[in-house]
């Protein structure tokens, strides 16, 4: 290893600050009276080659030529050109300029939580080793969004206990899955259709009567869309058409409708009255909505947007009327929105 000897900063100078023409510094081993060769260069000092001496000389201006030695702490004396013994000296040991990476370990540090080295080496190399502790931000993504024991972390992030997720490429969606490996360059998260939380969503179309024991309820003959798991449609022909809550938040709805005549329609929560005509419904707490459409064929819609418990259940309540001429107009749709 070859270090530069830091001796002279600037120049040397008298008491005045005046340049000391011809100034000569000795050298020696560190605490010893035992002269130590110089070199003029890194590559002269690790090969022992072009020595200088164990002495430089400055020039007019009182600078000196940077000198190196291989390795070995030094001791420098400073004289004027006629021998006086200039202040300040002799540095003993001399501040050494490190070459290599080895001198930061010569650097102290102070020990702080977590990191006990005591120079800068060692403190650089337990942080290292931390940080590589970590794992790959892949592994780590992985372990947190898809580990089979994750179920809490992803719950804490808001993504449900039955989000399924992956770290892919934003360039590779269409392909990408749990197993797909990210680019270092652009990572997202993303969470799969799997993931239905405040994305469930039910639509029905096309009157089919009512339930034969339910009968004010409306039943539905096709299921256009039902998309996640926080709403169960069932079509019962004794209980008539349901919606059921299963996880609880706020929805928002709409039923549209309409009769051979002026008949009353809406939409109950709950309601224990499945054989009462809609307008004639007793409990107000029941009805999340409610129209009256004026003459036969005339269409109607009604719609709301209410917190729902889990375990509620949203009905098309009527007054039992038939169907009038336009039964593309009979739906009714759901959505969980938060």
């Amino acid at each position: 290893m070859a270090d530069q000897i830091d001796f002279s900063l600037v120049r040397a100078t008298d008491g005045n600050n005046n340049p000391l023409a011809g100034a000569i510094a000795y050298f020696y081993e560190e605490g010893t009276t035992t002269p130590l060769a110089v070199y003029p260069t890194k590559a002269d000092s690790i090969g022992s080659t072009n020595s200088l001496g164990t002495s430089v000389t400055a020039d007019a201006n009182g600078v000196f030529v940077p000198v190196w030695v291989n390795g070995t702490a030094a001791k420098v004396n400073m004289t004027t050109a006629a021998g006086a013994q200039v202040a300040g000296y002799p540095q003993d040991p001399a501040r050494n300029i490190g070459s290599s990476a080895a001198a930061a370990a010569t650097i102290s540090f102070a020990p702080i939580t977590g990191n006990a080295a005591t120079n800068v080496q060692t403190a650089i190399a337990n942080n290292t080793a931390r940080l590589e502790d970590l794992g790959t931000p892949t592994a780590a993504g992985v372990a947190i969004l898809t580990g089979a024991n994750a179920a809490a972390q992803r719950t804490s992030l808001g993504l449900g206990s039955a989000a399924v997720a992956a770290l892919i490429d934003d360039d590779s969606m269409a392909t990408a899955t749990a197993a797909n490996i990210p680019s270092a360059e652009s990572v997202v998260a993303y969470v799969d259709a799997n993931d239905t939380n405040g994305a469930s969503y039910v639509r029905v179309h096309t009157a089919n009567g009512y339930g034969s024991s339910n009968t004010k309820i409306r039943r539905f003959t096709t299921i256009v869309d039902n998309v996640g798991s926080d709403i169960t449609y069932a079509d019962s022909a004794a209980n008539g058409g349901s919606f059921t809550i299963n996880t609880s938040g706020v929805y928002a709805g709409s039923y549209s409708d309409q009769f051979s005549s002026a008949s009353q329609m809406g939409i109950t929560k709950d309601s224990a009255e499945l054989t009462t005509d809609f307008g004639s419904t007793t409990s107000a707490a029941a009805v999340l909505a409610a129209a009256r459409p004026s003459a036969n064929n005339a269409g109607a819609n009604v719609s709301f947007i209410a917190f729902l418990a889990a375990g509620s259940v949203i009905r098309a309540h009527t007054e039992g009327v038939s169907s009038g001429t336009f039964t593309a107009a009979e739906q009714f749709q759901i959505v969980r929105i938060s």
